[in-house]
C-alpha cells in the first residue's frame, strides 16, 4: 500500500465534503496562486512577465480575482501592465519592430493573443493530475473508497481523467462506486420531477431532492463557482 503521504489526507478531506473532490482540489491550488498575487506578487518581476505574455488571467480566474476582497490595486497593477503591452502593440512598437497593421489583420490578431497559459488554468491542470494520481494509487484503502462513495464521486470531466490514467482494473472499481453515486442522484431527480406533479404536491420535497437539480449540473460540468467575497 503506497505511503500515506500529505496529497492522500488532502484528497481524503475533499472527498468528505459532498461533490467533485478534484474540483475542490484545483480550486483550492488557483485560489492559493489568486491570493498570492493580489497580495505579493505584483512586484514580482519574473511574474508580471508571465502574466504579461498570457495577457493576464483567463476569464474565469481573472473574476474570481475580481471578486476577492482587497484585489482592487493588486488587479488594477497587474492589467494596467496587460493593457499597456497590448496598446504598445496595436501601435506597432512592441519589440521596436515594424508597425503591425502593414501585416495584416491575421498578424495582429496573433500578436494580442497571449503566448502562454494562464498561470492559475496551468495550477489547476496540475493539480488535477495530482489528485488523479492519488486517487489511483490508495483504490484500495478502505477510507478512500468509503469516502469517494459517501460524496457521490467526481463530475464527469474528472471521472474521465482519472479513468484515462488508470488501468482496467481500477477503472472498473471507480466505475461500481461512481454508477452508486449517480443512481442515487438519478433517484432524487426523479422524485424531484414526480413531486412537481400536481398531483403529488401535497408530498414534502426533501433537501436533498431540492437541491438535486444543481448537483447534477455539477456531476456533469464540474463544481459551481463560490459566490464572490463580500
Amino acid at each position: 500500500m503506497p505511503e500515506k503521504d500529505v496529497l492522500y489526507h488532502e484528497l481524503l478531506e475533499a472527498l468528505q465534503a459532498e461533490g467533485c473532490a478534484i474540483c475542490r482540489l484545483a480550486r483550492k491550488a488557483s485560489d492559493s496562486y489568486v491570493r498570492a498575487l493580489i497580495y505579493e506578487g505584483v512586484t514580482d518581476v519574473k511574474l508580471r512577465e508571465t502574466l504579461r505574455n498570457a495577457r493576464g488571467l483567463c476569464h474565469q480566474h481573472g473574476w474570481r480575482t475580481a471578486g476577492r476582497r482587497g484585489s482592487v490595486l493588486g488587479a488594477a497593477i497587474i492589467y494596467r501592465d496587460v493593457i499597456n503591452t497590448l496598446v504598445k502593440t496595436l501601435e506597432g512598437r512592441s519589440g521596436g519592430g515594424p508597425r503591425l497593421f502593414g501585416r495584416g489583420q491575421p498578424e495582429l490578431s496573433r500578436a494580442l493573443g497571449g503566448s502562454e497559459d494562464c498561470p492559475a488554468c496551468a495550477l489547476e491542470r496540475d493539480a488535477e493530475g495530482r489528485a488523479a494520481k492519488i486517487l489511483l494509487n490508495h483504490l484500495g484503502d478502505a477510507e478512500i473508497g468509503a469516502t469517494y462513495r459517501a460524496s457521490g464521486g467526481l463530475c464527469l470531466p474528472h471521472f474521465q481523467l482519472v479513468l484515462g490514467q488508470g488501468s482496467q482494473s481500477a477503472g472498473n472499481t471507480l466505475a461500481e462506486w461512481q454508477a452508486e453515486g449517480w443512481s442515487r442522484l438519478r433517484d432524487q431527480l426523479d422524485e424531484l420531477i414526480r413531486k412537481h406533479d400536481y398531483r403529488f404536491r401535497s408530498e414534502i420535497v426533501t433537501d436533498e431532492e431540492a437541491e438535486a437539480w444543481q448537483r447534477a449540473i455539477a456531476a456533469v460540468t464540474g463544481e459551481a463557482e463560490p459566490a464572490p467575497e463580500t
